[in-house]
């Protein structure tokens, strides 16, 4: 790189930095050097009051992201029991093809075999169903928190980014 290239993306570089424009706030009471001013009583209890506010608002935050996190790792564990459930009934359905074509009265997969099969199709049928319950249940959860926090801040609109996903 040449020493003019290098020269000029240094001084554009000093540039776009002395060029931000920061946003002054206005001085707030604990910016005072004296707390035992009469004056600043008001002042005080107004910053206490916003402040209290803040809090109430980010505990509320907090709350309903914490049932979000659960509503979400539930939401994720039913797919997965039911992902599984599905992709051992496409086994089965494979093998049955399978064994509808074997030379033999009874196929290569036994009675017994089938038994299994079927029985571990519905412990995974049975766990899909019992994760989605869970799911709907905790999704319920939040519902309602939702509900009480919208009639709590109606001018605000609680969604999550990938709802009606």
């Amino acid at each position: 790189m040449s020493i003019t290239r290098t020269a000029g993306l240094l001084l554009y570089f000093l540039l776009s930095l002395s060029c931000r424009h920061t946003e002054k706030k206005e001085p707030t009471v604990s910016a005072t050097s004296d707390g035992f001013l009469d004056d600043q009583a008001l002042l005080i209890g107004d910053d206490i009051s916003v402040s209290e506010v803040r809090i109430d608002r980010l505990n509320d935050e907090a709350s309903w992201l914490k049932l979000r996190i659960r509503t979400v790792e539930a939401m994720r564990i039913a797919e997965l029991t039911k992902l599984s459930e599905l992709e051992l009934a496409k086994e089965m359905a494979k093998y049955g093809r399978l064994n509808d074509r074997f030379p033999d009265e009874e196929g290569f997969l036994k009675t017994a075999d089938k038994s299994l099969w079927n029985y571990q199709l519905m412990e995974k049928r049975a766990a899909s169903e019992k994760t989605a319950a869970i799911s709907r249940l905790i999704e319920r959860d939040l519902n309602d928190l939702t509900k009480s926090l919208q009639s709590k801040y109606g001018d605000k609109k609680i969604i999550s980014p990938f709802e009606g996903d």
